[in-house]
């Protein structure tokens, strides 16, 4: 049996340059793969899909930006005689678009289902959803690391990582708390050091939604982390600078940048995304700390609300 994993990218043609996230899912999953089974993994932001081969299953995971493409891909690989499976945020919150276009369709984490669903394929009684309950992070397998997927900036390999899952809060433009849960659940800290000394690099990117979102687990992490010799960037909330201990920390594991959210500077607005409130003063301490700390201070905002003017 031969498997081709795809994460697709947003446009035929792919970019030449720019910042490029990297991602962890495709080794996620192949690791979730029975060995018995031959995996191919292709990410298009890295390199191109090779139309020649011939694939039994090809699973395509989608992101909003990414699912026109998916789909293009889906027709194609199916007009050649190969079932295709979506997973994926998209597919986890549009299932019943995303079958349209394909055989089957995972939602959620697909650590529980995926080995089912390639059972159920070998025995021809593919099922047109699967889904389960969140996984005990405990047991998760390690990625399978192939350094022919991970992307680069600037020529410098740019690995992702994981740590968390799921999100206690409950912002109205966020599918994570909907996907993942609430709860933070987290891996062994062995599992993560692990992780990171297999993808064999010194540059990484988090892909949690929130690296320090259980600060005593961040603590204990970042000690670990601090033997690496690594550097890393990552996504965090602005309590991070309320624990001077937890930001120490951040810095000394190897943190040298992070993407905080502000998403705007309208209290209405602000009220209306559900994010908690803080004041413009309040926000711009917080950046000084950061920054007076040696993370670069990346922040974000959410333009085009109602109730937005030009000021």
């Amino acid at each position: 049996m031969k498997l081709l994993l795809i994460s697709p990218r947003s446009s035929d043609k792919r970019s030449p340059v720019g910042f490029k996230v990297p991602q962890v899912a495709l080794q996620i999953i192949a690791a979730l793969t029975p060995e018995n089974v031959k995996v191919s993994m292709v990410d298009e932001h890295s390199s191109d899909i090779d139309f020649s081969k011939d694939y039994d299953l090809v699973g395509i995971s989608i992101m909003t930006a990414t699912a026109k493409r998916g789909y293009h891909l889906a027709r194609t690989f199916k007009g050649k005689g190969s079932k295709v499976v979506f997973g994926g945020i998209h597919a986890s919150v549009m299932p019943e678009e995303a079958i349209n276009y394909g055989d089957a369709v995972v939602i959620g984490e697909a650590e529980s289902s995926w080995p089912d669903l390639v059972e159920d394929f070998k025995q021809n009684t593919l099922k047109r959803y699967y889904q389960s309950k969140e996984p005990d992070l405990s047991t998760a397998p390690l990625p399978k690391r192939d350094s022919i997927i991970d992307r680069s900036v600037l020529g410098i390999k740019w690995p992702g990582f994981y740590t968390t899952k799921g999100c206690p809060y409950d912002c109205e433009f966020c599918s994570v708390s909907s996907v993942y849960g609430k709860k933070i659940r987290t891996l062994p800290i062995p599992f993560v050091i692990k992780d990171i000394e297999n993808a064999n690099s010194k540059v990484f990117l988090s892909l949690d939604d929130n690296v320090a979102a259980n600060p005593k687990y961040a603590k204990s992490l970042f000690k670990e982390m601090a033997h690496l010799n690594i550097e890393w960037g990552g996504q965090c909330v602005v309590t991070i600078a309320k624990d001077d201990e937890l930001l120490q920390l951040c810095r000394k594991s190897g943190c040298r940048g992070l993407f905080i959210g502000l998403e705007s500077v309208s209290t209405t607005s602000m009220r209306k995304m559900r994010k908690t409130l803080k004041s413009i003063k309040e926000n711009e301490d917080v950046i000084k700390k950061i920054q007076d700390t040696g993370i670069i201070f990346h922040p974000s905002f959410v333009f085009g609300f109602d109730d937005d003017t030009k000021a």
